[in-house]
């Protein structure tokens, strides 16, 4: 018996046909589905692995540019780090060189401090040893220039001899300058008168030594004692008097030069006015035959002793230019020279000679000078000479007393007796000062007691005429008697 199945109809069958095709397009429509889903989760997982690769690629080369980044960075900080050390090592190099500079510099400093500190010493060492020698650098063997000063004597009343002399001692050594020895010459007397400009006493070392102070860095003087540097100024002074001398003695001839006097002046300023001043620091009058005894190459002589032997007068401060008296003031002779050529040239020859008016006459003349020159109360002595013998009362500032006067209307040289008894009436008259007044002159050995006695003034000749002309304006002669 057929089945059930076999019993269907057609339409059953294509209903089932239908059916089955709808199941199969169904199944083919999920299979195509499903395959279609595969695909799209395949191109999506390929697509995420491709992704995926990309940024693993990515990663892997942003990974490599890290790295290599990283490797640059260190390689350029490894450079840089070479960079800085070189750059530190050349500023630590910089800094070394630059302290060891300083230090040098410092050094050197110090050292060119010290240097000139010993420099400075070593100056004032030369200078103390060519004051000590000074006569010994003086210059030698001057005989020759004699010719030099070959002028006659009485032309111009002496003062073209007088010049020419003097032209040659500014030349020679200490003395080299204009004008630094002026004089007169004295005719009658062979004497030549000289005015020598000392050097300042600026020239003298304030200073033993110079000494770096390291705690002050300078270099700071080492002072000299007030003593010291009075003796050194005093050392000079009378090294280039007796210098001076020397020379002059050698450049003139013995017939027409027979004694120099000389008066070393020094120029600078008084404190305690602030004027300028030209004091008289040395004062010596030197006879030929005596100072041609002296040896003044000898290295025993000592220039101050030796000016003392020579009677001088040599001032004990000359560094503070305490002046002393000139034995024949320069500019007193030179003042009266000048003044009795115009005196002269009015008077023509009616001069009045002393040594022919009476021994009243010169009496009166010299109690009028007296008067002249400011003493008073004028009392005649009893005289057995052609002179006069008086006593006058003199009234000046620091000077006052009674003062002694002896004339002596000589023609010869006074001799130094009659100094010697001038003083004797100074004691019996108790009186302060002497002056011995001559119409002719005195010897040396008059002007050493007189500068040993200290309160004789001595006027010769010459000095009569000056002051006959300084005081009373008269120009007179003094003839033979």
């Amino acid at each position: 018996m057929a089945s059930r199945d076999e019993r269907k109809t057609p339409a059953q069958m294509y209903r089932e046909f239908a059916k089955q095709q709808q199941a199969e397009k169904r199944q083919q429509a999920a299979a195509a589905k499903k395959a279609a889903d595969a695909e799209a989760k395949r191109q999506r997982d390929e697509q995420k692995r491709l992704e995926a690769e990309q940024r693993r690629a990515e990663r892997a080369e942003a990974n490599r540019e890290a790295k290599e980044r990283a490797e640059n960075a260190r390689a350029v900080a490894a450079v840089l780090r070479g960079i800085d050390s070189r750059e530190a090592q050349s500023e630590r190099t910089a800094k070394a060189q630059a302290a060891a500079y300083e230090r040098k510099r410092k050094a050197d400093e110090i050292q060119a401090l010290r240097d000139e500190a010993d420099r400075k010493t070593d100056e004032v060492t030369e200078l103390v040893e060519y004051i000590d020698h000074i006569l010994a650098g003086r210059d030698r063997d001057l005989a020759d220039l004699r010719t030099s000063t070959d002028v006659d004597p009485q032309a111009d009343d002496g003062q073209l001899f007088a010049d020419a002399v003097c032209s040659v001692l500014n030349g020679l050594n200490y003395l080299q300058g204009r004008d630094v020895v002026t004089g007169t010459y004295e005719p009658e007397a062979r004497r030549l008168v000289l005015q020598v400009d000392l050097p300042r006493k600026t020239n003298i070392p304030v200073a033993r030594e110079y000494k770096y102070v390291a705690s002050k860095k300078l270099i700071e003087p080492i002072a000299r004692k007030d003593a010291e540097v009075q003796v050194l100024y005093r050392k000079l002074v009378a090294g280039i008097a007796l210098s001076a001398l020397d020379y002059t003695m050698q450049i003139t001839s013995p017939e027409l030069v027979v004694e120099v006097v000389l008066n070393g002046h020094s120029r600078g300023t008084d404190p305690a006015t602030g004027q300028k001043i030209n004091p008289c620091l040395v004062t010596v009058q030197a006879e030929r035959e005596q100072f041609g005894t002296l040896v003044l190459d000898s290295p025993e002589l000592d220039a101050v002793q030796c000016l003392h032997h020579l009677k001088a007068l040599i001032t004990e401060n000359p560094y503070d230019l305490i002046p002393v008296t000139p034995i024949i003031d320069l500019e007193f002779l030179k003042k009266y020279k000048l003044a009795g050529e115009v005196a002269a040239l009015a008077a023509l020859d009616h001069r009045t000679d002393l040594m022919k008016i009476s021994p009243y006459e010169f009496e009166k003349l010299i109690q009028q000078l007296a008067e002249a020159m400011g003493m008073k109360s004028w009392r005649t002595q009893n005289s057995q000479d052609d002179g006069i013998d008086a006593i006058a009362y003199r009234e000046e500032p620091f000077n006052t007393g009674v003062c002694v006067i002896q004339a002596k209307r000589y023609s010869k040289t006074v001799p130094v007796e009659a100094v010697r008894a001038l003083y004797g009436s100074m004691a019996q008259k108790k009186a302060a000062t002497g002056i011995v007044v001559t119409t002719s002159k005195f010897g040396k050995a008059s002007y050493d007691y007189a500068r040993e006695m200290g309160r004789i003034t001595l006027y010769d000749g010459t000095h009569l005429k000056a002051l006959l002309l300084e005081h009373m304006g008269l120009d007179v002669l003094i003839g033979r008697s």
